[in-house]
């Protein structure tokens, strides 16, 4: 990667930040958010392209690893910052801003660390081309199986971060509260993300998938069976560290890559995000169209059922190559 690329990426957060900062009217916000959109895009297919390119295979569970815990602590710090910011709504003006223009500085930051020695420049224009179109891509065995994973573990953390405080404000949960509860998780998520090398050599990649989409059906289900401050706490630590959605993420990272050729590792880590970011869009669509004939409840739940279903896809298709393999 060459680091006038990688500046760029991160100068597309610092001008989101800004845009939002000073956005007079939502249509400037919602330029704001695009810009956002697009450089979150950018950054992440950067830095897994980089991994992928710069890592052994042997690697890759912790490069991953450590790179999906950075991305929970942000995941965590952001919506602390953000309750902080609607508490105080009503004895400051322009604190909304203040927030965009922290995210703004954070941005630079990134920017700073790119163009540094620190990220070497990988990956070589005399590598050998592999032909493999993306729907070749798709086709290897257990890409579509990791992406379906990976797509029902993202879009529970968008649930959760957009319909825990709908709950929180049912349940009379003060905002600083919910947003408290959101770093729980995000915090206890990053945990096990910066343990996964060890964990990988001791458990096998799908065991841990397991692991992880099992027990975020159980924290869908249980924010869907509870109201209560206290238990909605245990919920958060222990669905994000013990069994929640901590380490699929960056497993699946590692299944898709090491499910192509060398060569196409960039570009099939590209299509695993493209496919997040347009489930992204449409489930929190499909979401909010169920909220409104089931409620909020029933939201968690068909989540929970969509973690489930994506668990036994994915343990009948580890059988299937492990059949293949022995044959």
């Amino acid at each position: 990667m060459h680091r006038r690329g990688c500046a760029t990426r991160g100068l597309l957060l610092v001008a989101a930040g800004v845009l939002a900062a000073v956005s007079p009217d939502l249509v400037w916000l919602g330029v704001a958010s695009a810009v956002l959109g697009l450089g979150n895009l950018v950054v992440l297919l950067g830095a897994q392209a980089w991994i992928s390119r710069a890592s052994s295979t042997a690697r890759y569970d912790a490069g991953f690893g450590w790179l999906t815990a950075g991305m929970a602590v942000g995941q965590a710090i952001g919506p602390l910052i953000a309750g902080l910011v609607i508490g105080r709504r009503t004895h400051a003006d322009g604190v909304v801003a203040e927030a965009f223009w922290i995210a703004a500085a954070v941005g630079v930051l990134v920017a700073l660390v790119f163009v540094s020695r620190a990220t070497a420049m990988v990956g070589s224009s005399a590598e050998p081309e592999v032909a493999l179109s993306p729907a070749g891509i798709l086709r290897r065995p257990g890409v579509i199986a990791s992406m379906a994973v990976s797509v029902s573990l993202l879009t529970s953390v968008d649930i959760l971060s957009a319909y825990l405080p709908v709950i929180g404000e049912h349940a009379g949960i003060a905002p600083a509260a919910v947003g408290g509860l959101l770093a729980l998780r995000g915090i206890a998520s990053a945990v096990p993300r910066f343990l996964l090398g060890p964990m990988s050599r001791r458990w096998t990649r799908s065991s841990l998938v397991a692991a992880s989409t099992i027990g975020g059906a159980a924290t869908m289900a249980a924010v869907a069976l509870t109201q209560k401050l206290v238990p909605l706490v245990l919920v958060m630590v222990v669905g994000g560290f013990l069994i929640g959605i901590g380490i699929g993420q960056p497993l699946t990272m590692s299944l898709v890559a090491l499910a192509v050729p060398r060569e196409v590792r960039s570009e099939a880590l590209a299509i695993r995000l493209v496919g997040n970011r347009v489930a992204q869009t449409a489930i929190p669509v499909a979401a909010g169209a169920l909220a409104v004939v089931a409620g909020v409840a029933g939201v968690f739940w068909l989540q929970a059922a969509f973690l489930a279903g994506s668990t036994a896809w994915s343990l009948v298709g580890e059988r299937r190559r492990r059949g293949g393999a022995s044959e």
